[in-house]
Parts: C-alpha cells; structure tokens; sequence
C-alpha cells in the first residue's frame, strides 16, 4: 500500500514537473571541510521487552521529528541546515536492526519488524537528501534547486517511520499497566487523549496488516466515535487547548475512515468480502496520521495533570 501510494506521487509531481518549478531551497551556509564521517553500518540489538520496546521507539521518534522538523522548514521557504540533517542521518544509519529475545511472543516479533521497517523506510527516502547535503558540505555543490519530488520523498518517509514507530508505542501500552492519576480536568482531558491514541492506534494497526479484520475495525471506529466530550470551562489555556487538538484529532480520523467503515459495514451486510478503493484506505491512514500527530501534541502539553 504505501508503495503503491509513494509511486502515485511520484508520477503526479512527475506529471506537473514542466508546469511547476521545483523547490528553490536555501541552504544555511558553511565553511566546506576535507572530509566527512563515512556512513555507520547498523549492528544487531535484542529486544527483551514491551517496555524496552515502548522506549526504543519513543526516542528514535524524537529522532525523526527532528528531522522531518528541518524538512519541513526548508519546504515552508526557510533555510535548511544541512549539517544537521547530516548528523541526524548518520545518527538513524547507526541505529541496530532489533531482534526479538522471545521468538514465540508474536508482539514481541512484530514490534521489532515494525521498528525496522520505520528505519530502512527512512533511511532510503532521505538518501538523497543527506547525498545533496555530504556534497554541499564538502564544497562540490553549491546552493541549488533540490526537485519538489525528492523533498516529497524524503518527508513520506519521515511520515511513514513515524507512524510505524506511533504503532509500536500504542501497541505496547496496551500491554503495561497505566500507574497514572490523572488530576482535574486537565487529567480527564489527558485521559481521553490518551485512550484516543489507542484506539486509532489499534485502527492504523488494522490497515498496516494490509488485510483488515472489518469486524474489528468497526468496533474500533465506534469506539472512536464514542470517545468523551469534557467540559472545560473552567480550565486553564494550556488545557483548553490540548482539548481542541484532541476533538480536532477525532473529528478528522472519524472523517477520514467513514468511507472505510461504511465499506466493511457494506461489507458485513453482504457477508463477504470486496475490493475496496486503495484511495480510501490512503485517505483513511493520512487521516489517522495527522490525528495521532495532533494527540500526542497534546498529551505531551498535558503532561503536569498525570502523576
């Protein structure tokens, strides 16, 4: 599915190259040097745990944030710190292909394929990128035009990593105990935002399989559905606020999976199975994506009402 979408892409931005010019990026200067680290090797590492699981994917998530964060200024017309980017790339080039400690806890299998899928995925749509930026800061290419195509690449697989590693956090959450107090309406709004990254964590998981259960996608989507509404009248800024990306979160993963669960409620209702459009499962995980992105936005604003 997702490189079905990635080659749609690339044949729209193709397709518009000879009417859209591409991407004029600054480039932050530097003074060129002699010579650069070469590209690390990825070693092996066990993963013995959920919780080492849950950790391992929530830092190289901060990782990748920094990056896509850098992307994401050179495409708002900012100037693009190479030599970062750089480091972060050598960084992501280092980190161990993981193997689970248990080969029979299938969770356990899954979390470390899914944390390796994020990397490799990574690691090849910004090849380019940190190409282009080894050159600049050895003094063979100067301030040029990067293709809009090799920007969109590189930030897809900022995306798509995220995402996979979101999957692993979620899904081991589910598997610890929560030992939080969540405190006033700030707690209760925390809470809830906490319970929505499950659930459409648990709905991205449906779609990353690539075949979907709909029975257990329908109820995941109820339950998104049905997720509370908190009266914060009362509440601090900084609450409020973490409260409108967690309502925003709901209202835009709930639009873009309708389509998708009115088709396995079509679906249950005929009693079998149908191709169902590789455009409306697109939708729905982009949707899910910028929801989950949204949520943990604020839980992380949120994180004084949880002790």
């Amino acid at each position: 599915m997702r490189k079905l979408f990635l080659l749609l892409v690339i044949l729209l931005l193709t397709a518009c190259e000879t009417e859209t010019p591409s991407v004029e990026l600054v480039i932050q200067p530097v003074t060129p040097v002699a010579t650069l680290p070469a590209l690390p090797t990825r070693g092996a590492a066990t993963l013995k745990s959920y919780a080492d699981a849950s950790a391992q994917a929530t830092e190289v998530k901060a990782l990748i944030a920094d990056a896509g964060g850098l992307l994401d200024v050179a495409a708002d017309g900012g100037t693009f710190d190479c030599e970062r980017y750089f480091d972060l790339y050598q960084t992501g080039a280092a980190l161990p292909v993981l193997t689970a400690a248990k080969s029979d806890d299938a969770l356990l299998v899954w979390a470390a394929a899914e944390y390796n899928e994020a990397i490799a995925g990574l690691l090849d749509a910004g090849g380019d990128t940190y190409r282009h930026c080894e050159a600049f800061l050895l003094g063979k290419a100067t301030q040029s035009e990067v293709s809009a195509l090799a920007w969109t690449y590189a930030r897809f697989g900022v995306t798509e990593a995220i995402a996979n590693l979101d999957a692993i956090i979620t899904r081991m959450r589910d598997e610890l105990p929560d030992p939080t107090t969540y405190v006033g309406v700030g707690g209760q709004v925390l809470k809830a935002t906490r319970e929505a990254i499950d659930v459409m964590g648990d709905m991205g998981y449906e779609f990353d399989k690539r075949v979907v259960v709909c029975p257990t996608f329908i109820e995941k989507y109820e339950q998104m559905t049905a997720l509370p509404e908190i009266t914060i009248v009362t509440a601090d800024a900084t609450v409020q606020a973490a409260y409108e990306k967690y309502r925003w979160a709901v209202a835009e993963a709930t639009r873009t999976s309708r389509d998708q669960y009115l088709d396995c409620k079509d679906i249950m209702a005929i009693g079998k199975g149908r191709y169902i459009p590789e455009l409306t499962w697109e939708t729905a995980r982009k949707g899910l994506n910028d929801a989950m992105a949204a949520l943990h936005q604020a839980e992380e604003w949120l994180q004084p009402y949880g002790k």
